[in-house]
Order: C-alpha cells, then structure tokens, then sequence
C-alpha cells in the first residue's frame, strides 16, 4: 500500500464515507482518519490478518474479495465469509486492540483503504 499525498485528502474523505460507519459524518470528523489512511491495490492471496495476531489496519474494501477462514483443530483452514465491497473490517478487532478471532486474505485482486489501527483507536476515542 502506498501513502497519498495531502492533494488526496478530498478524495480520501469522499472514499471512507462510502462505508456506512462514516457515511453521515462531517468532513472535520473524517478529515484525520483520511491524513492516516492509504489507498492501495493487493494482489490476489496477500494475507491481511492472522487469527490471533493484534489487527495493524482497519480496511475498507473498496473492489475485489476478501476470504476470512480459520484453522481447525486438525491444522487444515476453511473459508467462513468472503467480504465484498463496500466492507470495513475488522472494526471490533481494532477498536478493542483485541486479537483477531480469523483470517483475512484476499481472494481476488483487491482495492483498499488501510487506516493505522492504533491512529484510528486513538482518534475514535
């Protein structure tokens, strides 16, 4: 993922609102979560989260696919939830600095919006 620059705020902005989360916030209020977020494309298979790890990002899926799977007893995955656009995740997980309870890779080539998880729990509070 790459960081925009400060010319990108606006278009930042207007990308997050899609979510619902934020669709009826004021520009103020999304004009630091956008300053801390980048956008960016992955490639197909680009793990994102692994269950029991601390979430890094919070990400709004703007295009493509994301497969969340967990591990069973006996070592073998399996795909429980394919998150499609327009998706943010894992908002509990960041919010509450708590591991993530499954996987997340992507499953197609994916467009994203990738905000910081400490910066976003710091500004939500």
């Amino acid at each position: 993922m790459n960081q925009d620059s400060a010319a990108d705020l606006p278009r930042k902005v207007a990308l997050l609102r899609r979510a619902t989360i934020f669709a009826d916030l004021p520009d103020e209020a999304l004009m630091p979560i956008a300053e801390i977020a980048a956008v960016g494309e992955i490639a197909a298979e680009t793990q994102l989260a692994a269950e029991g790890e601390r979430p890094q990002f919070l990400y709004l899926l703007l295009d493509g696919q994301i497969g969340v799977d967990v591990v069973g007893p006996d070592g073998t995955g399996s795909v429980v939830d394919v998150r499609e656009p327009i998706d943010l995740f894992p908002l509990a997980a960041v919010l509450t600095d708590a591991p993530h309870l499954v996987s997340a890779r992507a499953i197609s080539h994916a467009t994203l919006v990738a905000i910081p998880a400490a910066a976003f729990r710091a500004i939500a509070q």
